[in-house]
């Protein structure tokens, strides 16, 4: 991923303004009679310079389309996006940088696209996506980091959440029905499908990091929203330390609710406030 600190520099510019501007007031000895109608010059706000949004939006296992030339066209993570730039063309804001993912049949590789190159589809193994991603981030001159992920894309967020330090942390992290890649595999999910028993851990939040790790990113993230659902029997999420943890209620088939949480307009409507959120 060849694309992708902090309000100190803010701070320094409204001292050093609000100095000037007072010891101006405070200091300058008179002259004179003052002379009427003449008054102060007003030196003008200067608006804080807007940071540059980053986007992580990560689709889960098999959200890929069809398309293996363009396995993000039309996925519902590139809808999250197309919305979230129709809300920034409107409030003339920063176009975002983004990188947006989906898990197609290899549940370890992501496929992925980026704002340096949209049409440019790129896979590499989870380990090193995760760190290209911190690294874009870590390019970026003052980020404004949003982290959103569905199933399998909820745990990817957690382990960038986790792997992202305290250097720029996101400002929301959004987690939607997360589903552990090593904890419950695709082989897992489909031996429940034809009749075996369920693995224990696809019907939880991710256990791969430990609570300290999760109360660290709880510590270090503004906002973090997980929202789960446990109608699908076959496949569901939990509660995750440290989030603020929201269930939803679908019922349906074994499957449908793990699916149809990631679509719910109550969910969307969160993560556009919290990603347009100045």
């Amino acid at each position: 991923m060849s694309t992708c600190p902090k309000l100190s520099a803010y701070f320094v510019v409204a001292l050093l303004t609000s100095s000037l501007v007072g010891c101006g007031e405070k200091n300058v000895k008179s002259t004179g009679s003052p002379k009427i109608g003449v008054q102060a010059t007003q030196v003008p706000d200067t608006p804080p310079k807007k940071r540059q949004r980053v986007l992580g939006l990560f689709g889960g296992y098999m959200s890929c389309g069809s398309n293996n030339e363009a396995p993000l066209e039309g996925t519902r993570m590139v809808r999250y996006l197309q919305l979230i730039n129709a809300k920034s063309n409107a409030d003339k804001s920063l176009a975002p940088v983004y990188v947006v993912s989906c898990f197609g049949l290899d549940a370890g590789k992501v496929n992925f696209i980026s704002s340096e190159a949209p049409s440019k589809v790129n896979n590499l193994p989870i380990s090193q996506f995760v760190d290209e991603f911190v690294d874009l981030v870590d390019r970026t001159e003052d980020p404004d980091l949003h982290v959103v992920g569905h199933s399998y894309g909820g745990w990817l967020s957690l382990q960038i959440a986790d792997a992202i330090k305290d250097k720029n942390p996101p400002r929301s992290l959004t987690t939607i029905d997360p589903i552990s890649h090593l904890l419950c595999t695709p082989p897992d999910v489909i031996n429940s499908i034809i009749g075996n028993p369920v693995r224990s851990t696809c019907n939880q939040a991710p256990a791969d990091l430990s609570q300290d790790s999760l109360q660290a990113i709880s510590e270090r993230t503004t906002d973090w929203l997980n929202f789960y659902q446990t109608d699908a029997s076959l496949l569901h999420s939990g509660i995750l330390t440290g989030a603020d943890n929201i269930k939803l209620t679908y019922p349906g088939a074994p499957l449908d609710p793990h699916t149809q949480i990631a679509d719910d307009s109550k969910v969307l409507s969160r993560i556009l406030a919290l990603v347009n959120e100045s």
